[in-house]
């Protein structure tokens, strides 16, 4: 069992209703496929507690568009970029 901001972490990440569904971000050249906006909004709802994640598409199905959206998401909302 879990206590403090941790047990509200793990909460929150067990609802699947917290990911919102998101539109491809300003300035993202291509369009995503609903289970590569399926994979940004699940980046993204990571991202907002500071957590990373490993797709695991198969090879070919767009993992690269993905993080390529996160970031153009995060570059247009003034995020700080890692680096």
């Amino acid at each position: 069992r879990t206590a403090g901001w941790i047990s509200s972490l793990v909460d929150r990440l067990r609802d699947p209703a917290q990911i919102r569904d998101l539109p491809a971000p300003p300035g993202l050249t291509g369009e995503l496929r609903a289970y590569q906006r399926r994979g940004y909004a699940w980046l993204n709802f990571l991202s907002s507690f500071g957590l990373g994640a490993c797709l695991a598409d198969d090879m070919g199905l767009g993992k690269s568009i993905q993080l390529l959206a996160l970031l153009a998401g995060r570059h247009g909302s003034g995020a700080r970029l890692p680096g």
